[in-house]
């Protein structure tokens, strides 16, 4: 086998490996995020995170965009994408607040153009994407009144885990400027919830009760995108391309049944003995399968701009969360239809002397309803975010700069989020967060092309 495409093919395996193993060890830091399948995550690509998390009409080829898999069709080289992020909580309730931080491998990403007649038409991509992730932990007191006495009673909640999502993807040139693209995506992960009742009390039974949750199933998510030069008319007539083009896309993932499976263990007992050891009255083992059905999510989007100078995108959002129904079939009445709007934008000067003008400068803002609504209205979220892209340079010491080429780019988002509620008893949250992305491509990657 040829040496470059060994180490092309261990580079992502490798990758692979490394990122869904730091994965299971990612953690986030929300009370909330034990309904449903927990928190949802946002868009993990540090370029279009920074850009308020636009994807619809967003073509590229720097990065693997699989928010829309019609994009593929643009692929132009072989790339591959790697990255983490992390993450600072702020929970706020009344005068009371909590920070907590954590960070993990979040993203990888394959992209291959496929090449017919030396023409780049197809495209397809394979990788990695968490969807959700569960972590919390509270206590809370009670009193449970008897005819002798009343029992205070410490109540302890725990969870964490979250269902992540591999995905294989293919996109096509249709018709002149329309592409359409398909992901399916395969869905796995557990959800683990720990809930406590003890007491000191004499004689109280304590109890222990453990539920883990078990998901794995398939699902997909399609998409359409149309782009096109502005093309304008001379003094004679003649029609002549410009450099501005527009873009619009749709995107629509579908909310599936996906197989669940649940195991509930549950122990009763006593006080501890001198040795600390429970006295164990009794135990329950429950197994039972069933369905978690997912919502479904549509999305439009339209960007315009410059080629290889500057983009401004907009996005609009709706997930069907009124769909969700939990393991017992029922709906979660915490969850409400949800909706985000986003505008981003990015710039690259690429003037062909300095550093700071092959920078790609991005900014975005987003604003929404969240879908977890407590007491009947739901979460309002806004985003600020901002990031750059960073080239690295093959041959950069050359002093020709015509002779250094951009081979790939280390991205950089930043974004500083808020979701608040009209009640202010329920604890708000402010969050920042910050992903950082590397997407390769060589140019060794260039010979190996399918024609």
């Amino acid at each position: 086998m040829n040496k470059g495409i060994r180490r092309i093919l261990t580079t992502i395996l490798a990758g692979a490996c490394i990122t869904v193993a730091s994965a299971q060890y990612g953690n986030v830091y929300d009370t909330y995020s034990q309904l449903g399948v927990g928190r949802v995550s946002g868009n993990v690509q540090a370029g279009q995170m920074a850009m308020g998390g636009i994807g619809a009409a967003y073509v590229t080829t720097d990065l693997v965009n699989y928010s829309n898999p019609a994009s593929y069709a643009h692929f132009r080289n072989i790339m591959l994408t790697f990255g983490g992020e992390y993450n600072s909580y702020s929970l706020i309730r009344g005068n009371s607040r909590t920070g907590l931080a954590g960070g993990f491998f979040n993203q990888f990403a394959v992209g291959v153009p496929i090449y017919i007649k030396r023409k780049p038409t197809m495209g397809i991509s394979f990788g990695y994407i968490p969807y959700s992730q569960a972590g919390y932990a509270f206590t809370m007191n009670d009193a449970v009144a008897s005819p002798e006495d009343t029992i205070n009673v410490n109540l302890n909640y725990q969870g964490k885990g979250g269902v992540d999502r591999i995905y294989l993807g293919y996109g096509a040139t249709v018709a002149k400027g329309l592409s359409l693209g398909i992901n399916g995506s395969f869905y796995f992960g557990s959800l683990l919830t720990e809930k406590n009742s003890t007491s000191e009390a004499t004689g109280f039974l304590n109890t222990s009760w453990e539920q883990n949750l078990r998901i794995s199933d398939f699902s997909f998510d399609a998409g359409l995108m149309y782009t096109d030069t502005i093309s304008v008319r001379d003094s004679l007539g003649r029609k002549r391309q410009t450099p501005w083009f527009i873009t619009a896309g749709g995107t629509y993932s579908y909310g599936n049944r996906m197989r669940a499976k649940t195991t509930i263990l549950g122990k009763y007992f006593t006080s501890t003995d001198i040795t600390g050891t429970p006295y164990l009255i009794d135990t329950l083992l429950y197994r039972e399968r069933s369905t978690v059905r997912f919502p479904s999510t549509f999305g439009v989007g339209f960007s315009f701009g410059k080629i290889n100078n500057f983009l401004i995108g907009t996005e609009f959002q709706y997930q069907l969360w009124s769909q969700f129904r939990n393991s017992n079939g029922q709906a979660e009445p915490y969850f409400s239809n949800s909706y985000t709007a986003a505008l981003g934008a990015e710039y690259t000067a690429n003037k062909p002397k300095g550093f700071f003008n092959k920078l790609t400068y991005r900014a975005g803002f987003r604003y929404g309803n969240s879908y977890v609504a407590p007491l009947g209205t739901p979460f309002s979220e806004f985003g600020i975010s901002f990031g750059v892209g960073f080239p690295i340079i093959i041959n950069a010491l050359l002093k020709d700069e015509n002779s250094r080429v951009i081979s790939s780019m280390l991205n950089l988002g930043v974004e500083y989020s808020s979701r608040s509620h009209p009640d202010p008893t329920i604890t708000r949250m402010n969050s920042w967060r910050v992903v950082l992305s590397f997407n390769l491509r060589e140019r060794r990657f260039y010979n190996y092309k399918f024609k």
